[in-house]
């Protein structure tokens, strides 16, 4: 498994000499399973460089999977370059509100194209909240499997977890989680998620 963070921060991205070393995009990270399969999670706008990796690659496949539907976490889908070449395969997923997120965010005035009239328009999937669990795998790609759990913050967010059934590593992603407003509940399901030897 190998893992590419294209955009580590949060609200706004940012530019200049501070931030050269890590970077000013907003949230965006690229995984490529062992056997090449690329899931991507959340869109912010750290998908300008993602999209530079994706240019060549030869399956022309994509998951892409959100934590949550912040504006920091989803504005870059629209600059996402796998959507205006034809040869795409791309499906988006998260919870309940997807569609209606996504429809705002490509309407007049803040984007010309809708996702629907995109050379690669994608295939988007809503999770249901009750099925997201550390014991259930929401997604399979390839060799790549996607399990979750959700957590307390504004909206909502979802911790989820990537293993590569292939090399046997993992992966953890949690974003903006209020760990002081969990409950014993979110917090168990949160560390089985951590820990689960899968």
């Amino acid at each position: 498994m190998e893992i590419l963070f294209c955009g580590v921060r949060g609200s706004t991205p940012r530019s200049g000499p501070g931030y050269e070393l890590f970077g000013g995009h907003t949230t965006c990270a690229l995984i490529t399973g062992a056997g090449g399969e690329r899931l991507m999670l959340d869109a912010g706008s750290g998908v300008q460089l993602a999209s530079e990796v994706l240019a060549d690659d030869p399956q022309r496949k994509l998951q892409v999977v959100f934590t949550h539907l912040h504006l920091d976490h989803i504005i870059g889908l629209p600059m996402l370059g796998a959507l205006y070449t034809n040869d795409w395969d791309i499906d988006l997923h998260a919870v309940p509100g997807l569609v209606s997120a996504l429809n705002h965010l490509v309407a007049p005035p803040f984007w010309p194209i809708k996702l629907g009239a995109m050379p690669s328009p994608p295939k988007i999937h809503e999770i249901a909240i009750d099925t997201i669990s550390p014991d259930v795998v929401a997604l399979r790609h390839g060799g790549l499997e996607v399990r979750g759990t959700p957590m307390p913050h504004p909206n909502g967010c979802t911790v989820w977890r990537v293993d590569d059934t292939v090399s046997g590593h993992a992966l953890v992603f949690a974003t903006d989680i209020e760990w002081s407003a969990a409950g014993e509940k979110h917090r168990a399901q949160f560390l089985d998620l951590c820990r689960s030897p899968r």
